[in-house]
């Protein structure tokens, strides 16, 4: 996935630049030096104090007005949606390996009350999956 948006970010030239961590909740990068932090599809698969930590550590390397970026697995909102994140979430509990490990969370939720102004979510399902989009900017 790296060499993918190293690919695709390329046409940026030294305004980007991709880290690949070793899972770490630290980011190699100074205080106040990013412009733009996204993680899509992590979180879900971290503790929920981990996924915290994170999202705090994106918070310290954003600018002020910095952009955040998350997508994630959610919960449906349809009835329809609502039984498929219900059996996911039954057999996440049961053995979180037949799901890849990853759970519905509520993203927005996650970043309220912090240093967050959410300017853009949405909730988008396909094929009975719900995947939660939250844009917010660093105050």
């Amino acid at each position: 996935m790296v060499d993918i948006s190293q690919e695709r970010l390329g046409a940026f030239g030294p305004r980007v630049r991709l880290e690949r961590t070793a899972g770490d909740v630290l980011l190699p990068a100074d205080t106040g030096v990013c412009d733009r932090f996204v993680s899509t599809y992590v979180l879900d698969l971290m503790a929920e104090e981990r996924a915290l930590g994170l999202i705090d550590e994106a918070g310290r390397v954003l600018r002020e007005g910095g952009m955040l970026c998350l997508v994630s697995l959610t919960r449906g909102e349809t009835v329809a949606t609502r039984i498929v994140s219900g059996m996911w979430n039954a057999i996440y509990r049961v053995n979180a390996r037949l799901v890849g490990g990853c759970r519905p969370i509520e993203l927005g939720a996650m970043i309220a009350n912090r240093t967050w102004n959410i300017e853009y979510a949405t909730k988008i399902s396909s094929f009975g999956l719900t995947s939660e989009v939250v844009v917010a900017r660093k105050r």
